[in-house]
């Protein structure tokens, strides 16, 4: 029967305690690991017998970290003013088989029904609760970006061209086009086609 248990070798990338009354022994890896890694460390165990007898154990612990990423997505507006997102298209994590829950709010309260169609009408975060397949649990940020939809207006354009030298050519300036029918034409990349197939 255990009457005495101590650590006589203390971990490196944590702490072990004893406890008192029942001998058992807690492992807390410290906050802020990242990267997988091992620890050891050993404890002795004493008898209550007459003469007692007495063991030493070591302990190797493999601590595998569990990280997630934050991300950001960005979706052109529609028609109503709003992108649409897929939130779940990013990987937030490199860990298999974890389940991801999507949230409106930092505090996890709001949860996001569809997560493949969610709308949003202005720029906002969104967050992820990935939980691993061993039941644990960390939140990825999802910073989404709408970019607003380019405002056209070609009859801002005057389309009557003159071919002075009647060689059949027409030189047009895109460049100077494109301000004259497009709003904020700094803000889009602007291309231009002989038919709109």
């Amino acid at each position: 029967v255990n009457s005495n248990t101590l650590i006589v070798s203390p971990p490196t990338s944590g702490t072990a305690t004893v406890n008192s009354t029942t001998g058992q022994i807690t492992y807390t890896p410290n906050p802020g690991i990242t990267t997988n890694t091992t620890d050891t460390f050993a404890y002795y165990i004493q008898g209550n017998g007459n003469p007692f007898d007495f063991e030493y154990f070591q302990v190797i612990i493999n601590i595998k970290t569990f990280n997630v990423n934050n991300v950001n997505i960005t979706a052109c507006a529609n028609s109503s003013g709003s992108g649409i997102f897929d939130l779940t298209i990013p990987s937030l994590t490199t860990e298999p088989n974890v389940v991801v829950t999507y949230f409106t709010d930092a505090a996890l309260t709001n949860q996001i029904a569809a997560p493949t169609t969610f709308s949003s009408a202005v720029s906002t975060t969104v967050y992820a609760k990935v939980t691993s397949q061993y039941g644990c649990s960390k939140t990825a940020q999802i910073v989404l970006n709408v970019n607003p939809a380019p405002n056209i207006n070609t009859a801002n354009f005057n389309g009557n061209l003159c071919d002075d030298n009647l060689d059949g050519i027409i030189n047009v300036n895109f460049t100077a086009v494109t301000p004259q029918i497009v709003n904020n034409s700094a803000n889009f990349t602007v291309k231009y086609y002989l038919s709109a197939a």
